[in-house]
């Protein structure tokens, strides 16, 4: 058994199993220069919130050594059990949260990823020492949409964000 902490009051929670409801996926051209993906998932835990993403990927190799992926997802879920829009002026019970990650909200995601793969030379180097070795970078546009949370008559803030990133492997 767990406890959820609540401030200086705690309450005890029995720890039951996450629920993944469904799971599908499909790639098409695999081992290909282009590639095709599309997923979806449909999840529910032992705090209710019930959730279902759709994901689309494309993914294409130019030149033989460069590739690249786009893609957009789109996420939805619904309030966990105990989360409450009137949390602070009017709570319903003693064990509620007002932590808008556990309200019902969406989110949309558009990203690309851009990989270049040094190519060996005869004797299958790259660089004369290493078998494999490629640069990378990606970012990620997320944009969240909280249409039942709100901070009295204020706007949600920071509902939009960018991520990004790079990579560098080395194979020996």
């Amino acid at each position: 058994m767990q406890a959820l902490s609540i401030g200086s009051a705690i309450a005890p929670r029995k720890a039951g199993p996450t629920l993944t409801s469904a799971v599908q996926s499909t790639t098409s051209g695999e081992n290909c220069p282009t590639a095709l993906q599309a997923e979806s998932r449909i999840y529910r835990d032992t705090w209710d919130i019930v959730s279902w993403t759709a994901e689309i990927a494309y993914e294409q190799s130019l030149l033989g050594s460069l590739r690249f992926r786009l893609r957009a997802r789109y996420y939805s879920q619904t309030a966990a059990a105990f989360y409450s829009d009137d949390y602070v002026l009017d709570p319903k019970g003693r064990y509620f949260t007002g932590d808008r990650e556990l309200s019902d909200m969406q989110s949309a995601l558009a990203g690309g990823h851009l990989v270049w793969n040094a190519l060996p030379n005869a004797d299958g180097e790259v660089f004369g020492f290493l078998s494999g070795f490629e640069l990378g970078i990606k970012g990620d546009l997320l944009k969240t949409f909280f249409d039942h949370f709100h901070y009295d008559r204020a706007e949600v803030p920071n509902t939009l964000a960018i991520f990004g990133g790079g990579e560098v492997r080395a194979t020996f």
